[in-house]
């Protein structure tokens, strides 16, 4: 790319801002299909609209890709460490900044973002970051029509602070055109009405975005004293290092202070399992007594019916033999003074 390519770019924010207000509603490029930009026509929307600014589209640079466009860790960093507290830093190319264990900081990006109504864009984290442990919500809508710097949150939720030098590469952002519409092609038979960015949202600052994100949630915080959204982590460790220091408060304590109530409480409980065992073998063996007692009881009025029958059985054959007199039909009517034989 050479000088007279570069000079087609806006030099300055001013003229970044004029070419967006000027194409921001008519679409310079109405052959240019719906669809994800590639980066020839990433460079062309950016040349006639503005649509970003600073933009670097040098190929020594390899800040373009196919169809993306990557965004420097440049602006503001504010950044909410569960040790120092907050700061805001503004960021210098090549200076390392630290971004805090299980923290959460906030990048407000240098480069600024001008969509015309008829794209939109996405951003996501550089993969390289990603696989360092650093996460960003994942494919955030930058809406068509919207104006101003991006407010990025970067969440650190490994072990270790991160490092990141300032002026390298953050995010790649894409762009997609949307579907036809009268409102910047003319020749559009699509003349649905279509929903514009509001313009009252333009030009946010980083601390605007925090006022809105807690508008609502704390009365008690005082207009511009609101700060970044800290990550839970910190705290939610903290409670476990408590939990953990509790615990071996108590095992000290049982260690140390209260082993005689330890051995007292287990000597107690001896001699109550022993007490208790002592009953149990007591009921058992009278439990077994009185089994035999019945049992010999049982053996005795077997003897007993046995031999009762034997008789029955043998005064039987005695009265057959008429050696007896007959049993009387009637014992009750027998002569008073007289005994029944049965």
């Amino acid at each position: 790319m050479g000088t007279n390519d570069l000079a087609s770019f806006a030099k300055d924010d001013d003229d970044a801002k004029r070419r967006f207000e000027a194409a921001a509603k008519i679409d310079p490029l109405p052959r240019v299909a719906p669809a994800l930009l590639n980066s020839a026509d990433i460079e062309e929307y950016v040349k006639l609209t503005g649509m970003v600014f600073p933009f670097e589209p040098r190929p020594e640079m390899k800040k373009l890709k196919s169809a993306s466009y990557e965004v420097d860790f440049l602006g503001d960093l504010h950044i909410v460490d569960p040790v120092n507290g907050y700061q805001k830093v503004v960021i210098r190319a090549d200076h390392d900044y630290r971004l805090p264990k299980n923290s959460i900081s906030f990048l407000f990006t240098r480069a600024t973002f001008r969509l015309p109504d008829y794209i939109a864009a996405r951003f996501n984290l550089r993969i390289t970051h990603v696989h360092a442990g650093l996460l960003l919500g994942t494919g955030p809508l930058i809406d068509p029509g919207f104006a101003g710097r991006l407010l990025i949150p970067l969440h650190n939720l490994t072990s270790e602070d991160y490092i990141i030098k300032g002026g390298h590469g953050v995010i790649w952002v894409e762009f997609t055109k949307l579907s036809d519409n009268v409102s910047w092609k003319a020749t559009s038979d699509r003349t649905g009405a279509y929903q514009r960015f509001d313009d009252k949202k333009w030009y946010m600052s980083a601390e605007d975005y925090f006022e809105k994100a807690f508008k609502g949630r704390d009365s008690t915080v005082p207009v511009g004293a609101v700060r970044p959204a800290r990550s839970s982590i910190p705290g939610e460790i903290n409670d476990a290092k408590q939990s953990a220091k509790r615990a071996e408060d108590y095992v000290w304590w049982l260690t140390k202070v209260g082993i005689g109530a330890i051995v007292a409480i287990l000597v107690s409980a001896g001699l109550v399992t022993f007490t208790i065992y002592s009953l149990v073998q007591d009921a058992v063996k009278n439990v077994g007594d009185a089994s035999n007692v019945i049992s010999d009881y049982r053996d005795a009025q077997n003897t007993l019916e046995r031999r009762l029958s034997t008789l029955e059985e043998e005064l039987k054959q005695r009265r057959e033999k008429k050696e007896l007199p007959p049993a009387p039909k009637n014992p009750a009517a027998a002569p008073a003074g007289t005994k029944s034989v049965p």
